[in-house]
């Protein structure tokens, strides 16, 4: 319901220039990166993802309700270092959350993905509620209705929550495997930069994709709430296709496929002036988003088996990063940006390029659960 609005509630509201919106997203994604840290850590040790879940809540609550009282550039760069930082845990801890029910319950662990079907619908409405307050009430009706939704979700969460269960796993599996582990560091680090670029590309896309619209083309507002629902409605078919495809293909070749898709989507956006047809290639887009953000977290949690908290915090790390060198972006590029889409187009190809041919970490993840498996066959040996 926020983000859409949140460049043009800098620009027009609060009155800040192209630098200030720049270093108002690095500032913010900073934050939350070492927030989350912090807080991934303390989960994967205590297992207390509810209470964690709902602190994020609160924070959200409180933190958008401030944002539709303030006037003032410093008190929203406050706000958004503090409560914002640590409400974007939310979406981690509940994949975390869920990874760990699955696992209890053996449950396919590529559902994790359809997870992201909720974010895109959520997508679609509350650009359209988003649209509605702001027709309205402006931007303060915006962030009141992005607060109360929160305080709707909470009271779900506090029907729906049962009670959390530690779970406790076989530590000598992890222990055998340390060392292969730090072999394959290099493809995690090599992933998390490729991730970085891809969230760096849609947070600028996402920034500067409004802008481009209301100032260059000067088109009204109001379409920016329309492009917002269309890609989100568009990523719920595609993300369910991709949970399909994800059990029959290799990950890695599904992400390519999707960064193909951001290629061309760039391509036609810095061609084409026509509200409809802009609208009409976000389907393109939406399938780039769909298929490297929902795959994309399935991957890294099994980088790091048994510690789902730090590889979806990894995960989301990735787009505060991306986040950080977006603002640099957005900063550098200024009004120019038709230019940064072109800057863009080449980040996506190196992206691309650079993908490492081979995967090493499912092997790793089903080496530890054939340990798992002969350890249990050699204690029940013991009493036969």
């Amino acid at each position: 319901m926020v983000n859409p609005y949140i460049s043009l509630f800098l620009a027009q509201d609060i009155k800040a220039t192209n630098e200030q919106i720049g270093t108002y997203v690095t500032l913010s994604s900073i934050s939350a990166m070492a927030l989350s840290v912090l807080i991934a850590k303390r989960v994967d040790k205590t297992k207390h993802y509810k209470r964690w879940i709902g602190i994020a809540i609160s924070a959200a609550i409180m933190g958008y309700y401030l944002y539709s009282i303030v006037t003032s550039y410093i008190a929203t760069l406050i706000i958004s270092t503090t409560l914002i930082g640590i409400a974007t845990c939310l979406s981690a801890l509940i994949y975390a959350y869920a990874k760990d029910l699955f696992i209890q319950n053996n449950v396919n662990e590529q559902r994790v993905a359809s997870l992201r079907i909720f974010v895109s619908l959520a997508w679609v409405i509350g650009p359209l509620f988003g649209m509605i307050a702001f027709k309205y009430e402006n931007f303060e009706g915006v962030f009141k209705a992005c607060s109360c939704g929160y305080l709707i979700a909470a009271l779900v969460l506090l029907l729906l929550f049962q009670k959390n269960k530690r779970i406790d796993y076989n530590g000598n599996s992890l222990k055998n495997h340390r060392n292969n582990t730090n072999t394959k560091k290099i493809y995690i680090l090599i992933y998390f930069v490729v991730f970085v670029l891809l969230q760096m590309v849609n947070a600028v896309l996402n920034t500067n994709i409004p802008l481009y619209i209301t100032e260059i083309l000067g088109y009204e507002n109001m379409y920016v709430g329309w492009i917002s629902s269309f890609n989100a409605i568009v990523e719920i078919p595609i993300t369910m296709l991709c949970i399909v495809l994800s059990r029959q293909r290799n990950i890695k070749k599904l992400i390519c496929f999707g960064i193909l898709n951001g290629i061309i989507f760039i391509l036609l956006l810095t061609r084409i002036d026509s509200i409809y047809c802009i609208i009409a290639i976000h389907f393109i887009k939406a399938v780039y988003v769909s298929i490297c953000m929902s795959l994309g977290i399935v991957f890294f949690q099994n980088m790091i088996p048994q510690k789902y908290g730090l590889s979806t915090i990894l995960f989301t790390n990735t787009t505060r990063v991306g986040s950080i060198f977006s603002g640099m972006v957005i900063s550098l590029f200024g009004n120019k940006y038709v230019k940064s889409f072109y800057m863009l187009l080449l980040v996506c190809v190196i992206s691309l390029v650079a993908l490492p041919q081979k995967t090493t970490v499912v092997k790793f993840r089903i080496s530890i659960e054939r340990t798992k498996q002969n350890n249990i066959s050699k204690n029940a040996s013991r009493y036969v």
